[in-house]
């Protein structure tokens, strides 16, 4: 059986306590028989299709802001205001 594991992160100056499910053992040694490109590339497809959730559900909450506007409230969401 796999366990979570709890961290504390901090999150544009707010401290966050936050869980972090281990994976499977199966899971595991399905990404350990990847080649790290093969890994790379899995992780690069994750962020972009993650951005572009992202970007539609943004523009969809706003359908009157243009995309330079669609593309700031991302940043901020991700990055927070001081950016």
């Amino acid at each position: 059986m796999h366990k979570a594991a709890c961290i504390t992160v901090n999150v544009n100056g707010h401290v966050r306590r936050a869980v972090i499910e281990r994976l499977h053992p199966r899971v595991l040694a399905l990404l350990r028989g990847k080649t790290a490109q093969q890994r790379v590339a899995m992780a690069d497809r994750l962020i972009s299709d993650t951005r572009r959730a992202m970007y539609q559900r943004i523009a969809r909450e706003h359908p009157d802001w243009s995309d330079g506007q669609v593309r700031l409230e991302m940043i901020r969401r991700c990055y927070g205001v001081d950016l």
